[in-house]
């Protein structure tokens, strides 16, 4: 899963077939939107949806028996991208 550049990451984990991933960055989260729309796409996943609802953002991608959904918005004076990817292969 590609991580937007300068990007930190906040927290990470793994439950059962989920990974979830939250980062924090100063670009706006409109860029980050449209990274994560092209890098998705560019590693083979069907791009879905990509929302722009004003304050927060959304990428939504499938590929194979996986979903992946990154969420956007600000906190303070930094942008967030909360990344979800399920259908992960059981341990």
């Amino acid at each position: 899963m590609p991580i937007f550049k300068d990007a930190l990451v906040v927290s990470a984990y793994i439950a059962g077939d989920v990974m979830q991933v939250q980062t924090s960055f100063r670009a706006p989260w409109t860029e980050a939107m449209q990274f994560y729309a092209d890098k998705l796409k560019a590693e083979g996943w069907k791009v879905e949806n990509v929302m722009n609802m004003g304050e927060t953002g959304m990428v939504v991608a499938k590929k194979d028996t996986h979903q992946c959904s990154v969420m956007f918005g600000k906190e303070d004076k930094f942008s967030v991208a909360q990344i979800m990817v399920t259908g992960l292969p059981a341990k």
